[in-house]
């Protein structure tokens, strides 16, 4: 997107199909981004780590699951399950 390499995973979580990153012939996207397209954020798995949210460069923490980004203009919010809870993790532009 920029020329720079990023973070590295084994696999990236798709976004579901009934959401806005839908594409019109019916597949989903592994990308969501900020409405003015300068933030890109993804669920990122890696194995034996788990699925770590991700926003521009920033790798969060392993959970056993993390969602597909919700992303507005001002922040990326995911949310994890790890040992028996379940996480709001909110990233800021």
């Amino acid at each position: 997107m920029d020329g720079r390499a990023g973070p590295t995973f084994e696999r990236l979580a798709s976004a579901p199909p009934t959401t806005e990153q839908r594409r019109d012939d019916g597949t989903s996207t592994y990308f969501a981004f900020s409405p003015d397209g300068a933030h890109i954020a993804y669920t990122g798995m890696r194995r034996g780590f788990g699925a770590h949210p991700v926003v521009d460069d920033l790798v969060g923490p392993a959970y056993e699951v993390a969602t597909f980004p919700a992303v507005d203009a001002v922040r990326a919010t995911f949310h994890g399950w790890r040992d028996g809870y379940v996480h709001r993790v909110t990233y800021e532009f």
